[in-house]
């Protein structure tokens, strides 16, 4: 292999994905060859490798870098999903100040599946700092009439492709030992669609009290005896917290390992969201 055929790292992006689930990083760049990376994690590094260009000359190649993310904004931090309505309509945003594509899916609660719901319209441009809105409608009555379902309902950034007009910026001379890499990061949001039905009994904001919990060895076992979804936003037992205590499924239960350097210590705190984002009171329970 000679010198100008070997692989050189050209990047290395460290991304963190909080509640969002997924995140694809898209790159484009003259006079390298094209690498695109897709990730489904929560954390996660990525590195992209291009093949150093055969020079005209003698010397380095510099490379001129700019890095643009291609990102949306969800009105709202879950949807309650009515299955008698006719559909739920949610708004998206652009919050940068270049057009973005906004690409609208859902999801089943492992991510694997198509959800059971259609987005209309699945994808539009929409221009800096623009707002819209999709309307969600479901496609399957099989929902459960007794408990929640839950779908994810996921909206991606999309950026231009080469040469398309609305690509702005893109265009870039390219000089004898100088090439442009231009890097374009489109994000993935996710949120979750509650499917709701009137027959659950019991509030959705009594359901978290209603959770038992108990140690058995080094697992803590959460059992939720209501037909909600009960998310969690902090677990803690004595001084140390669970990492992604995430949500116990209605009529399921959960288990957390000990953390480490609880001791003997078996005062179990948690917090919980509720259907509007917001954050309950600290909650202290009994052992059963």
């Amino acid at each position: 292999m000679t010198r100008s055929q070997k692989a050189y790292p050209i990047l290395k992006t460290l991304i963190i994905d909080n509640e969002r689930r997924l995140a694809i990083m898209f790159l484009t760049f003259q006079r390298y060859s094209i690498a695109c990376i897709l990730i489904n994690a929560m954390f996660f590094i990525s590195f992209a490798y291009a093949e150093q260009p055969e020079q005209k000359q003698a010397g380095k190649t510099k490379i001129e870098q700019k890095t643009t993310s291609y990102s949306v904004g969800i009105s709202t931090t879950r949807i309650i999903y009515d299955p008698e309505s006719s559909g739920a309509s949610v708004g998206i945003n652009n919050p940068n100040d270049y057009p973005v594509l906004a690409m609208s899916e859902t999801f089943t609660e492992d991510s694997k599946d198509k959800g059971n719901f259609t987005v209309v319209p699945p994808l539009f441009r929409l221009d800096g700092n623009q707002n819209s809105r999709v309307r969600i409608i479901h496609t399957s009555s099989s929902f459960p009439a007794d408990r929640e379902s839950l779908n994810w309902f996921c909206v991606t950034g999309i950026p231009p492709e080469k040469g398309d007009q609305w690509d702005e910026g893109s265009k870039k001379e390219v000089r004898d030992n100088k090439a442009f890499l231009d890097i374009r990061v489109k994000l993935k949001q996710c949120i979750k669609i509650l499917v709701r039905p009137a027959g659950i009994k019991g509030r959705a904001d009594e359901a978290p009290s209603k959770v038992t919990w108990k140690i058995s060895g080094k697992e803590i076992i959460a059992d939720n005896p209501t037909g909600y979804y009960i998310n969690l936003k902090m677990l803690s037992v004595g001084s140390s917290n669970i990492t992604e205590p995430e949500y116990i499924p209605p009529f399921g239960s959960k288990k957390y390992t000990l953390p480490a350097g609880t001791g003997s210590s078996r005062e179990i705190k948690f917090t919980s969201i509720n259907d509007l984002g917001g954050v309950s009171a600290t909650v202290s329970p009994s052992l059963h």
